[in-house]
C-alpha cells in the first residue's frame, strides 16, 4: 500500500465550508484520530476516504485500487441477525468465521453472538459494528466515533482486541476523546 495524500482537499454542503484546503498525508500502516469540534468535517473526510463522497476541489492521491472498511456513527446492522452473522457478512465467500468469533468473543458477552443484535444494548452493538469494520477485507480501516457509547473498561478491552488484527493496515478514527486515539496508538490530527 501506498502513501494516501489529500492535496488542498476542500468540501463544502451549500455555504458551509467543512473543509478548507485541507492537506494531509497518511503513511501505510498509520494510525491516525481525527480531533476537532463537531461539524468541522470529521465524518466528512472518512467519507472521502472510503469513496462515499468526492472533494469539490483539491485531490485525493493513493486512494485509488484501495479497499476501505467504515464503522459509521449509526451502527447500521442487520438487526434479525446475530453477531456473528453480521461479521460474516463482510468476509470473503468461503472465510472461515473463527476469526470472527475470536474477535467478537473478546468484545461480547459468552451468550450472546447467534442472539438477534436487534436484542442487544447500544453498547454492544457498536462493538459489533466495530468488529464488522475490523474483520472486513481492506487496506484502510476506518472508524467514526468507534467507542461511544461504551463505558471505560469496554474501550479498553476493545481498543485491545482491535489493535492486532489491523495487522499493519491504515486507521482514520474520529474521535474527541484523547484517551480513546491514544488507546489505539493514534497520532491526533486536528482538523
Amino acid at each position: 500500500m501506498n502513501a494516501v495524500e489529500l492535496r488542498n482537499v476542500t468540501k463544502a454542503y451549500g455555504d458551509k465550508v467543512v473543509l478548507d484546503s485541507l492537506r494531509l498525508t497518511l503513511a501505510p500502516g498509520g494510525r491516525y484520530a481525527l480531533m476537532g469540534p463537531s461539524g468541522r468535517g470529521k465524518t466528512t473526510l472518512l467519507r472521502l476516504l472510503a469513496g462515499l463522497e468526492s472533494p469539490d476541489a483539491g485531490e485525493i492521491l493513493g486512494r485509488a485500487g484501495l479497499r476501505a472498511s467504515m464503522q459509521f456513527q449509526e451502527d447500521r446492522l442487520l438487526d434479525y441477525a446475530g453477531a456473528l452473522a453480521n461479521v460474516r457478512f463482510v468476509l470473503p465467500r468461503g472465510a472461515s468465521d473463527a476469526d470472527a468469533r475470536a474477535l467478537l468473543a473478546e468484545l461480547l458477552p459468552g451468550a450472546s453472538l447467534d442472539r438477534p443484535v436487534a436484542d442487544f444494548s447500544g453498547g454492544m452493538r457498536r462493538r459489533v459494528a466495530l468488529a464488522r469494520a475490523v474483520a472486513a477485507p481492506s487496506e484502510l480501516v476506518l472508524l467514526d466515533e468507534p467507542f461511544t457509547g461504551l463505558d471505560a473498561d469496554a474501550k479498553v478491552r476493545a481498543a485491545r482486541a482491535i489493535a492486532p488484527r489491523l495487522r499493519g493496515r491504515t486507521l482514520v478514527m474520529a474521535t474527541h476523546d484523547e484517551e480513546e486515539a491514544a488507546l489505539c496508538g493514534a497520532e491526533i490530527v486536528r482538523i
